[in-house]
């Protein structure tokens, strides 16, 4: 355990950019995984609570103008539905 909570960092904290990177890298895997599973028609809804938790669970939420992560079956789910994702 690195750090005592997972409450939120601010920029200029000294754990601050490691938990961008390890937001970054962590939600470009499970993109990865759910998009290939989802490719293999393979529901994995624990993976897409992971990418939908994760940043907040870090301590390092997405911004406004960042946004946050989408899987491509997310993403479709989301159009299906009549939603507006970039």
């Amino acid at each position: 355990m690195l750090r005592d909570s997972t409450a939120l960092l601010a920029p200029g904290d000294d754990w601050y950019d490691a938990m961008v990177h390890t937001r970054t890298l962590g939600e470009k895997d499970l993109r990865l995984v759910l998009d290939l599973a989802a490719d293999l028609g393979v529901a994995l809804p624990l993976a897409e609570e992971a990418l939908t938790r994760l940043a907040d669970a870090l301590g390092v939420p997405h911004s406004g103008r960042e946004g946050a992560p989408t899987s491509k079956a997310a993403a479709s789910a989301n159009e299906q539905a009549g939603g507006n994702t970039p």
